[in-house]
């Protein structure tokens, strides 16, 4: 069980074969995220990877690891700060901030960082789940 102030690591790595499922999913053609753009134009220094397909990473933890299934997101915001790209370790981090047994929700400070510790991706959730945000399991949570 996460407890405040504790901190989820995943390594994560993505490839043009999920930038395509994304771009079919969602419409979003952009040619920056392509082998082929790239190859034409290797100054952009990869294949970018759709900033909301990087972000969406963080679901697999909500409903599996933390707060687990059953878990639904309330409300998440995100800063871009550097490009992602394909082919790359990244390391994406979930930090509990903050628990309210009441509504049975919690707060978490999240990012992905390069393999230099830079951040690319900054960000807050508030994710709610009925059965692990309880009393029982934050009773010392002021």
């Amino acid at each position: 069980m996460l407890q405040i102030n504790e901190t989820l690591t995943h390594e994560i790595m993505f490839r043009q074969e999920q930038l395509d499922l994304f771009s079919q999913i969602t419409g979003d053609f952009n040619p920056i995220h392509t082998k082929e753009y790239f190859e034409q134009h290797p100054e952009q220094g990869g294949v970018i990877v759709q900033g909301m397909l990087a972000a969406s990473k963080f679901g697999m933890v909500f409903g599996t690891e933390f707060p687990g299934p059953g878990t639904i997101n309330m409300e998440r915001s995100f800063t871009f700060m550097r490009l992602v790209f394909t082919d790359r370790p990244y390391t994406m981090n979930l930090k509990l901030l903050s628990v309210d047994t009441d509504n049975h929700t919690a707060t978490l400070k999240l990012s992905v960082k390069d393999e230099n510790g830079k951040i690319c991706i900054s960000g807050r959730t508030v994710v709610k789940n009925n059965q692990v945000i309880v009393i029982e399991n934050y009773p010392n949570r002021d």
